[in-house]
């Protein structure tokens, strides 16, 4: 009974993240009460999906599961049946498009640290199903000038949390669609929180190139 408690709880705090970019659904047994852990208290994987609501036009995607590109790719075709025109595009590694029956070009891996672009004719809705990502494995290399970063957590993070320890003066943290923040002591803007599902780009003030370990933890 306990252990399906925990579940419930997890549930909850997975559908209170979802903001417009879709939510999270468990999908593997009883997990722990963080919806980051791994396994559950019997050892066995837990699988949660990862439901992303997709406009016409380009989307700043991140996954907080562990999937590959081919899987992507699959779900992207399976969200827009007959589409003739889907594009991702990472920030360093080059892009896929999809033709209607073949992808092509130069992106062979997905990152999940990463944001991609994702770019559709039309609107859809995605779903993965994955293990949730591990944070303090996934770490983030931040260089000088602007990353495409992904979330890799479940739930909503404010900025102070997420990036506590992390940011220096003159860092800006921007969005899609919710603004952007820039960091003097204490995080000042439009951006107030970091969501499950959705892409960013973080511009680094330092010169040198500085690590970034997202907290295990929805604050």
């Amino acid at each position: 009974m306990a252990a399906m408690m925990m579940a419930a709880m997890s549930m909850a705090e997975a559908q209170e993240a979802a903001n417009g970019q879709g939510g999270t659904r468990y999908t593997g047994g009883p997990c722990l009460p963080s919806i980051h852990a791994m396994e559950d208290h019997q050892g066995a994987w837990c699988y949660i999906d990862q439901i992303t609501t997709l406009e016409a036009g380009w989307n700043w995607w991140s996954t907080h599961i562990e999937v590959n590109l081919d899987e992507l790719k699959a779900a992207l075709v399976d969200a827009m049946p007959g589409t003739n025109n889907i594009v991702i595009k990472s920030q360093s590694n080059g892009q896929a498009t999809y033709n209607g029956s073949t992808w092509r070009g130069q992106l062979t891996e997905l990152d999940v640290r990463q944001m991609y672009k994702i770019k559709t004719q039309t609107d859809g809705v995605m779903t993965l199903t994955g293990a949730p990502i591990n944070p303090v494995r996934r770490f983030i290399v931040i260089v000088s000038g602007a990353s495409w970063i992904g979330f890799p957590l479940g739930a909503n993070m404010n900025l102070n949390n997420a990036f506590a320890g992390f940011a220096a003066n003159g860092d800006m943290v921007k969005s899609q669609g919710s603004g952007n923040s820039t960091y003097q002591g204490t995080w000042r803007g439009v951006l107030k929180n970091l969501v499950p599902g959705q892409g960013y780009i973080y511009k680094s003030n330092v010169q040198d190139s500085r690590v970034l370990t997202f907290p295990s933890g929805a604050k």
